[in-house]
């Protein structure tokens, strides 16, 4: 019952089958013929080597990509997770088959998460983002960029979201140690007596320090975005822009 087999036609192409049979018995109970069918499954065959040829190049690339793949159903569950997530978080896949998506974040992140699930499954949203954090197997904890979209059956209704998560632990870092660099060369700028302004290469001010209120008793925003000598004497006008233009062009390395 139900043995494939292969057949060759006139013309030489090969069709698989599947053959099943039965023996007829007489009235003694010895066989007095066979039946049987044969049924071409060709195209079925050629549609599952297809299939297998789709998920195994969908598999290798979620094996490859860099970020954290998974899949969750209308439930909020894992169905599905990539590999990686050993990588970044030192579990396995299994671990978190059939929990609920956000368990591992903190309160305030899983909360975020739940939305963004939420806003996905009804359809109020095709995209969304969330930056979350949540621990390692050591107890690191690891900031995540989730980017979401809504997961369609064959007739276009929502089943479930397909997610990918980034570990942008390290760019936070940076990002905050930058920050915090900034932050320290503007407050000594303040605290210098003299007057400090940067400028664009067109001579328009990008930045002009708080001391610009003690000296000309105008605040910092009257100059942003405003070209320099507006507020110079006549006499002294060209002999600035002249002195810009000689140090934007290389010409010198300061004026005074």
């Amino acid at each position: 019952q139900g043995r494939e087999v292969v057949l060759r036609r006139k013309d030489g192409k090969r069709l698989y089958c599947l053959t099943s049979g039965f023996a007829i018995r007489d009235a003694s109970g010895r066989p007095a013929r066979l039946q049987g069918t044969i049924v071409d499954i060709t195209d079925r065959r050629e549609i599952e080597k297809r299939l297998y040829q789709e998920q195994e190049f969908s598999r290798r690339l979620v094996t490859n990509f860099p970020d954290l793949i998974a899949v969750l159903d209308r439930e909020g569950r894992f169905t599905f997770i990539s590999d990686t997530v050993k990588e970044v978080l030192g579990t396995s896949p299994e671990e978190y088959i059939g929990r609920r998506f956000g368990t591992r974040a903190s309160a305030e992140d899983g909360a975020k998460l739940q939305r963004m699930l939420e806003s996905i499954l009804n359809g109020e949203v095709t995209r969304a983002q969330v930056e979350f954090s949540t621990p390692d197997v050591n107890g690191t904890w690891h900031v995540l960029l989730a980017t979401a979209s809504p997961l369609f059956d064959e007739a276009g209704k929502i089943t479930g979201m397909v997610t990918s998560a980034r570990d942008v632990t390290e760019e936070r870092k940076i990002e905050q140690q930058l920050h915090k660099q900034q932050e320290l060369v503007r407050r000594l700028i303040e605290c210098l007596p003299d007057l400090i302004a940067v400028l664009d290469r067109e001579g328009r001010f990008t930045y002009v320090t708080e001391r610009v209120k003690e000296v000309l008793g105008v605040t910092p925003e009257d100059f942003l975005g405003k070209k320099i000598g507006g507020r110079t004497h006549p006499e002294d006008r060209q002999r600035l822009l002249e002195d810009l233009q000689s140090i934007i062009s290389g010409q010198k390395a300061y004026a005074i």
